[in-house]
């Protein structure tokens, strides 16, 4: 059957992100619909004028007719193109989201009630969706068939997690010293320990500003040069921490480093296009990764491993569940790195150095390579997708079929999971870290969270009604039916 699909992507009208990791998953969509000899709409959304904005927005309103005003047997939007036209019955029998991110218009998705299905880039941020959300994640196109024909005539939407495309690393290894003489970096006199850390608008400032501290006097008693590229939108706030930090008396605790060290260490680069990056990677023998942001998927750090640089990050979002253990993925997160405390710093500097001197570190970067290619590819993307529009197109919207819910005797209780937002517990502290705050816990609050988390305990008998509240109140912990 031949279907009509329109896709409102504001990524691909946006320089800013033409070539990052959400405008290509929205281009291989589109690939597939044309390859599946379906008729494809794509759909322009103008830039909305700050005043319209401001006051009234008749953009907005026109640019909805415009796009309600071709019906459609399928609609897929973005999560910031779903803003110039909010999904509707009367244009679209099945309504699709393509969520990157929930930064853009959450209360927007939060109250709409004609999504079908959402699509994800990963399990993890399928679960984050759920807990912020609601809806019903499923894990294969069989699942989604069963769920979708139970599901007409609710609300509740469909998370289906695909598995996002990697780009094969494009660079050539002979333009190097092309790539270091835009930075005046061709000519330098010593061994230069080369690293990256570009993650705009997401690192931690203060995490990022310790680390580099330390590995600057750390390569300099090695008598190396240490060089990491930043992006150029960190600058501001990586220059004023620079100064508060070298200002105060912490600063003493180098013997061997200026100020000046440190700031001549960071390279701040402009965006750079998927080729040059690529180029950085291989040029590099780590990255840096410590996020307040947490990744959604973080195709990042996976480009990174597939140029052969392994990464050192705090696993924010799914960064820590998208590599096995030793696959050239390094997760630490000590419990003073965010306020300076000395000795985790060093600790975390440490280990670093241990790892890159580590003789096993080149088998383990290939065993990353070699699982990020057979598992995180265009063909298993692309696959996904289309089980998705096979999946639509055999239940048409007339189906009146809905699946009795399950009714709940009064022996059910609720049963409760660690949240998919919880990265780790520091039990000296009772400290959690997680993705959007981290806590400090009273000990009661923190050993039910750690009970919780243990698979072989059974919350069914307890009676932390309070704390059970007071860590679902935090994010910390979330409901799962019986």
């Amino acid at each position: 059957m031949i279907m009509l699909i329109k896709t409102l992507f504001y990524e691909r009208y946006s320089p800013e992100v033409r070539s990052g990791a959400a405008m290509r998953c929205n281009q291989y969509l589109e690939e597939v619909i044309v390859e599946m000899g379906h008729d494809l709409l794509t759909i322009s959304p103008d830039r909305i004028s700050s005043k319209s904005q401001m006051f009234i927005p008749w953009d907005c309103l026109q640019f909805n007719k415009s796009f309600n005003s071709h019906f459609s047997d399928i609609s897929i939007y973005c999560d910031r193109g779903i803003e110039s036209s909010p999904p509707s019955r009367e244009s679209s029998k099945v309504n699709i989201l393509l969520l990157h991110g929930l930064y853009y218009n959450f209360n927007l998705i939060n109250n709409l009630d004609c999504l079908d299905i959402i699509l994800t880039t990963s399990l993890y941020w399928a679960e984050v969706i759920q807990l912020l959300l609601g809806g019903n994640i499923v894990s294969n196109s069989y699942q989604l068939r069963e769920l979708y024909a139970s599901k007409i005539g609710t609300k509740q939407p469909i998370i289906y997690p695909l598995t996002p495309p990697i780009q094969v690393a494009t660079y050539d290894s002979e333009s190097n010293t092309n790539f270091l003489s835009k930075y005046n970096l061709d000519d330098l006199q010593q061994e230069v320990i080369f690293a990256h850390s570009i993650q705009p608008q997401k690192a931690s400032i203060p995490a990022f500003v310790g680390i580099v501290a330390f590995l600057v006097s750390s390569f300099k008693q090695r008598k190396q040069l240490f060089k990491v590229f930043v992006s150029k939108s960190n600058a501001a706030d990586i220059q004023h921490e620079l100064m508060h930090l070298t200002n105060s008396s912490w600063f003493n605790n180098f013997s061997n480093i200026s100020a000046c060290d440190i700031q001549t260490s960071i390279i701040f680069t402009d965006r750079l296009p998927q080729t040059d990056l690529h180029q950085l990677f291989s040029l590099s023998r780590f990255g840096i990764c410590y996020n307040e942001v947490p990744e959604s998927f973080g195709m990042y750090i996976l480009e990174s491993i597939l140029s052969g640089c392994p990464i050192f990050s705090n696993g924010a979002g799914n960064m820590r569940h998208s590599l096995p253990s030793f696959h050239g993925h390094y997760i630490n997160e000590p419990y003073g790195l965010y306020n300076y405390n000395h000795d985790d710093l060093a600790s975390l500097c440490k280990q670093i150095l241990c790892k890159l001197d580590d003789p096993m570190l080149k088998h383990e970067i290939h065993q990353g390579r070699s699982y990020i290619v057979s598992k995180y590819n265009i063909r298993e993307y692309k696959k996904g997708f289309r089980d998705v529009l096979k999946a639509v197109a055999i239940w048409p919207v007339e189906i009146k079929k809905i699946y009795e819910p399950k009714r709940l005797t009064s022996d059910n209780q609720d049963i409760y999971k660690l949240s998919p937002l919880v990265r780790s517990l520091c039990s000296q502290h009772n400290y959690v870290f997680a993705d959007h705050q981290n806590y400090q816990l009273t000990d009661m609050d923190f050993k039910l969270l750690t009970l919780i988390g243990d698979s072989s305990s059974s919350l069914t008998e307890m009676n932390y009604y309070a704390n059970i509240k007071s860590l679902l109140d935090k994010g910390l912990i979330c409901r799962i039916c019986p």
